[in-house]
């Protein structure tokens, strides 16, 4: 897996996201054969970029630390990442702990 940035922005899929996949996949995915793909995964879901609620809500892309673009917009109040509802937004953790939440 490649090493993160410093400062970044992770758009974590809930665990309902993954009851889309066969069985065999998710048991792939946790082996140590799966580590790869794993790693693609969690670097399809970051950014570079430290992005706020308030810097989603204008609607516009980023690139994912995989290459790919991720597309972020308002919708009726809520905030959509690839048409994906955020449920929790501005959780700051450094180091593991999580000094502050910015709501």
């Amino acid at each position: 897996m490649s090493s993160f940035p410093s400062s970044y922005s992770l758009f974590v899929p809930d665990n309902t996201s993954f009851e889309t996949l066969h069985p065999l996949e998710l048991a792939y995915l946790e082996t140590h054969s799966g580590r790869h793909d794993r790693a693609n995964l969690i670097n399809r879901h970051a950014c570079i970029d430290v992005l706020y609620a308030k810097d989603l809500k204008k609607g516009g892309n980023i690139s994912s630390l995989e290459g790919e673009k991720l597309y972020y917009r308002e919708d009726t109040g809520d905030i959509l990442i690839d048409g994906a509802n955020v449920t929790e937004s501005d959780i700051v953790a450094k180091n593991g702990n999580f000094p502050e939440m910015h709501r």
